[in-house]
């Protein structure tokens, strides 16, 4: 019997999601909306915005796996009013899945671990996190720790990622449930470095819940503590 030590959790729709815009797209400087935040605030301090875009784009090309700390040094940017006007694109623009949030206190209530695994740099996890009232760009109460891709230094669609995921605990992949969304990048590569637990959720499915090619379906998070609570020992 198999106990779970450790729930890695995605963000990306899973916890939140795009709003009435998209935060990633060809429209944005690096594809990515927050550097057209940083863009902005590099116009009001005297950049023209061609060249603003070409140097955000260029030092993103440099750094590869980079944060949003890195711009906001190595431009010189306010931190203050900069980390105000990302966190302000978040509260506007992104929506919260709530079931995903009564989840993770659940789990964390119970006791189980819980670790962020993400596509998202440290700080943009806790941006996300700070929109879903489950922490601040300092810290999330809720979760032992994040995995994203500089830390990381990958995406989760590479099984590299998730073997320096599981190299970085003494956690064992078997006594690991992976939550989120996608079934691929959530499912099927963790699941080829020995996770065998998955909790994938679809909020437009009309069955509740159904176990089908080792991964259980869901259309609400609220049901994965109730299945955990059920089968302590799988």
């Amino acid at each position: 019997m198999i106990k779970i030590k450790a729930c890695f959790i995605d963000i990306d729709a899973t916890i939140t999601d795009d709003g009435d815009i998209r935060q990633i797209g060809s429209d944005y400087p690096v594809n990515n909306a927050l550097f057209g935040v940083f863009c902005d605030i590099m116009v009001e301090n005297g950049w023209e915005r061609n060249k603003a875009v070409c140097a955000l784009v260029a030092h993103a090309d440099d750094l590869v796996y980079w944060d949003y700390e890195n711009f906001i040094r190595e431009f010189n940017l306010p931190a203050k009013h900069t980390w105000s006007q990302m966190k302000k694109w978040h509260d506007d623009h992104l929506v919260v899945y709530e079931d995903a949030v009564s989840m993770i206190k659940r789990l964390h209530a119970m006791g189980f671990p819980l670790y962020v695994i993400s596509n998202n740099p440290i700080q943009g996890c806790l941006l996300k996190l700070q929109r879903a009232g489950l922490g601040t760009l300092d810290e999330s109460p809720w979760f032992k720790d994040i995995f994203g891709s500089n830390n990381l230094k990958g995406q989760k669609g590479s099984v590299g990622f998730w073997e320096r995921a599981l190299a970085c605990n003494n956690i064992l992949p078997e006594d690991i449930v992976v939550i989120g969304d996608n079934l691929k990048d959530d499912f099927k590569i963790p699941s080829q470095v020995g996770i065998r637990h998955f909790f994938m959720v679809d909020r437009k499915r009309k069955e509740p819940f159904v176990c089908e090619d080792g991964a259980c379906l869901v259309n609400s998070l609220q049901q994965v503590p109730d299945y955990l609570e059920l089968n302590k020992n799988m």
